[in-house]
């Protein structure tokens, strides 16, 4: 497996994976265009407990290139072909209006169960080259752990049936040919995940997971689930990236979550996003799991479905923080099966435009989203120091898929703002003809 991960307009990493293989390490090499790429150091080892599944990986990071400039990597071992992939680097100031408009993918909730034709793989790969991203954002729910439900609804498992059931469930995701893979070789990646990288409604208990009904099966799960994202997604709670003055920060708000929903993220990385925030050049774009206008889950469809943003304490101090930014930021998020775009401005004039993209391929009928406009506030609730801003919501006639889907989002300087421009990408099943809406704009506003 080859897998783009973090660009910068000078370097970039790329993931390796090797999956249930034997092979002698001197025998891989990592060439590109510019030469060969020696693998920095020994591989990192991941091992089922009852050792019929085995994963060695490396990151490899690539210096000395050109901004914005298109590489392709290759895989050989023993000289052969194994994997490859292309990445762009990124542009090293925000392109103007005559330019291509840096362009990013926005998605979410991918269950390759459920896509077995590689429709999503299929549909990204007929992008217009004017509209391929040269960066894609997954903010969640890339692999589901947990389904199908059923199965884990009658049985509980032995972590050594745990651990080959996950490591199978990605290593399925990240091969599917023609699929899947197709998207993550093509551009960095940016990962951040949310509950079915481990269970719905992870770290608390679930309905239907009769594994994490104890607090036994919800470690273990919760462990083995964690260091397989770690592994194959991101290790870092934080990222961030800049191109020109526009901020990038993707955060995680799943997997340091407190079952007292105190916090959804540590302390200390909530800090990082708040002096992030204040030290902005110009505006951000915040990537979370879960959206932040959402009104407080409630303790019965919490408890038995799954807890967002609002439930936390630590959301108080997210949204003063919001309020308080310098600059306008673009919140991109996922999780509840529909998409929608809502905007609330403050008192200082700054905005909160908030871009939800989500699914790409829905796990379970019965799971299929319904629409909703935004609370008519944010926040929702009143929190002391916070004054309430109204918000509204593009119309349901205009934006409003709950069918598989992913966006991009276009970002070029104009003047003394950003415009950003949103496209729908509707997920093309085979023989289907073209939509009437693919690639259509969706949305345009200028960002300060």
């Amino acid at each position: 497996m080859v897998v783009p991960h973090e660009a910068s307009a000078s370097a970039a990493t790329v993931w390796i994976g090797a999956l249930d293989e034997v092979f002698d390490p001197g025998s891989v090499l990592l060439v590109s265009a510019l030469g060969e790429h020696p693998l920095p150091g020994p591989w990192q080892h991941w091992g089922a407990c009852e050792g019929a599944h085995r994963l060695a990986y490396q990151r490899v990071t690539i210096t000395g290139l050109p901004p914005r400039t298109l590489l392709s990597v290759a895989l050989l071992v023993n000289g052969q072909l194994q994997a490859d992939a292309r990445l762009t680097t990124l542009p090293d100031h925000l392109p103007t209006l005559e330019e291509k408009p840096f362009t990013v993918l926005l998605g979410s909730c991918f269950c390759q169960r459920e896509d077995a034709e590689g429709a999503v793989g299929r549909t990204y790969t007929e992008l217009p080259a004017g509209a391929r991203p040269e960066v894609k954002i997954l903010c969640g729910d890339q692999v589901y752990l947990d389904d199908p439900w059923p199965h884990y609804l009658w049985h509980t498992h032995e972590i050594t049936e745990l651990e080959a059931e996950f490591i199978r469930n990605y290593g399925n995701t990240w091969t599917q040919e023609p699929g899947f893979r197709q998207l993550l070789a093509d551009g960095a990646n940016y990962f951040t995940p949310d509950d079915h990288e481990f269970w719905n409604n992870a770290p608390n208990a679930a309905t239907v997971i009769r594994d994490s009904w104890s607090s036994t099966g919800r470690q273990e799960w919760f462990n083995t689930a964690r260091q397989l994202n770690r592994i194959f997604q991101t290790p870092a709670p934080i990222t961030t990236f800049t191109v020109g003055p526009l901020s990038f920060l993707i955060a995680d708000t799943r997997s340091n979550r407190s079952p007292d929903r105190t916090d959804f993220m540590r302390p200390t990385d909530l800090q990082a996003v708040e002096q992030w925030m204040q030290h902005l050049p110009g505006p951000g774009v915040l990537v979370l799991g879960q959206p932040v206008f959402r009104q407080p889950t409630g303790l019965l469809q919490g408890t038995f479905a799954d807890w967002n943003l609002p439930d936390y304490e630590q959301y108080g101090q997210l949204a003063r923080m919001l309020g308080q930014a310098p600059h306008s930021i673009a919140l991109l998020t996922g999780d509840v099966h529909y998409g929608r775009i809502a905007w609330c401005t403050f008192s200082s004039g700054r905005e909160l435009i908030e871009v939800i993209s989500s699914p790409m391929s829905l796990v379970d009928k019965q799971a299929e989203g319904s629409w909703e406009e935004a609370p008519s506030l944010f926040p929702p609730v009143a929190l002391p120091g916070v004054v309430g801003a109204q918000v509204h919501t593009l119309a349901k006639d205009t934006f409003s898929p709950i069918d598989s889907h992913f966006l991009t989002l276009e970002f070029s300087a104009t003047g003394g703002h950003v415009r950003l421009t949103v496209r729908c990408w509707p997920v093309r099943r085979q023989g289907a003809r073209a939509s009437a809406g693919f690639g259509e704009i969706v949305y345009q506003r200028g960002l300060g």
